[in-house]
């Protein structure tokens, strides 16, 4: 059985590269997964991660938990429960936004049943030290899924939620999932569709969309597909219209990915690319100079390792170093850690 470990790696950057274990797996406890991570003013770095209780099934309990690090993410300090599971099935997926410079929203999934999953957010007014209770986002009928980490509140102040759909996630095909968005202009209290739906008839359609805003009005989303690419859309009304989605040059397996503008103009993309056993066995940072029109490789923050596989992450950046949580996953022993890694901007420039 592996333990938990802090593996440090040093490198002749300003900034040392380094990897800890937010949340390993232990009994009762085989999976913990899809979270999101951000900076709390005093420089604390703060995640919500989902935490299920009995096995690794989308559909198992699962709660919302809280972790701080105080030391940049070496080591992680246990906050407990922020939201138990409050669906039929499970509450999973988050995505932490700040609106304010104290006002933090959390938005995640409540799965009910294949035809039943809904948005909820909490809000915290006191930099994340407590929550409000849930409350239902959008009233639609049907599978709305959100990617964790992927809810992003753009220059204007507009947040956008990119979402994917469908009226039974057990049916697929040939009810294929759209992706599409919802925007508000009023912090959430309310929200409005975007047009159109981005639509393919290929595996199970289009999933777990992510969104960057590369300036004030002009919005990327990156599709998760089966074509062995990325395929993107672009918004330039700042997520209200988007563009008929097109193959981008981003290669991916089957799997999310997750984009970042950085403070220096690069585009960055966490993701999974093909050419490997596991087609997640490889988890990469690819660089765009070109607003995502071109991609090369960067760096690999995990290579093969017999049995794990790495995805679902989350991105932000602070005082020059990219903060990337995921999940490593040994599905041979159905276990899944959630994993953290700082990496210095400039190792991949």
């Amino acid at each position: 059985m592996r333990v938990l470990i802090l593996l440090i790696l040093f490198t002749n950057t300003v900034s040392a590269q380094f990897k800890s274990y937010i949340q390993y797996f232990s009994k009762g406890n085989y999976r913990n997964s899809e979270g999101d991570l951000i900076i709390k003013n005093n420089g604390q770095l703060y995640t919500v991660f989902t935490k299920f209780r009995n096995n690794l099934d989308d559909a198992a309990v699962a709660d919302l938990c809280a972790k701080v690090s105080t030391t940049g993410g070496r080591d992680w300090i246990d906050l407990g429960v922020v939201q138990t599971n409050i669906g039929g099935q499970t509450t999973m997926s988050v995505s932490l936004v700040r609106t304010s410079t104290t006002k933090v929203q959390m938005y995640f999934c409540v799965k009910n049943s294949n035809t039943d999953l809904r948005i909820y957010r909490k809000i915290s007014n006191d930099d994340c030290a407590t929550w409000s209770a849930p409350m239902l986002v959008i009233n639609a009928p049907g599978y709305l899924a959100v990617l964790n980490a992927s809810v992003v509140r753009i220059n204007s102040g507009r947040i956008v939620i990119p979402v994917y759909f469908t009226s039974n996630v057990a049916a697929i095909p040939p009810n294929y999932c759209k992706a599409y968005s919802y925007y508000s202009d009023d912090d959430g209290a309310t929200w409005v569709k975007s047009t159109p739906d981005q639509n393919i008839s290929s595996g199970v359609g289009y999933t777990e969309p992510c969104a960057v805003a590369i300036n004030y009005n002009i919005v990327l989303m990156m599709i998760r597909n089966n074509s062995g690419v990325q395929h993107f859309s672009v918004s330039t009304d700042a997520g209200a219209t988007w563009s008929v989605a097109t193959a981008s040059q981003l290669v991916s397996t089957d799997s999310p990915c997750k984009i970042l503008l950085t403070s220096t103009g690069v585009l960055i993309a966490v993701h999974n690319p093909p050419g490997f056993t596991d087609p997640r066995g490889v988890l990469r940072i690819s660089k765009s100079l070109d607003s995502g029109a071109t991609w090369v490789t960067a760096f690999d923050i995990e290579t093969p390792v017999d049995s794990y596989n790495f995805s679902y992450a989350s991105v932000a950046e602070y005082q020059g170093n990219l903060l990337i949580s995921y999940w490593e996953a040994n599905f041979n022993a159905g276990k899944i850690a959630q994993k953290f890694c700082s990496i210095p901007i400039n190792k991949i420039m």
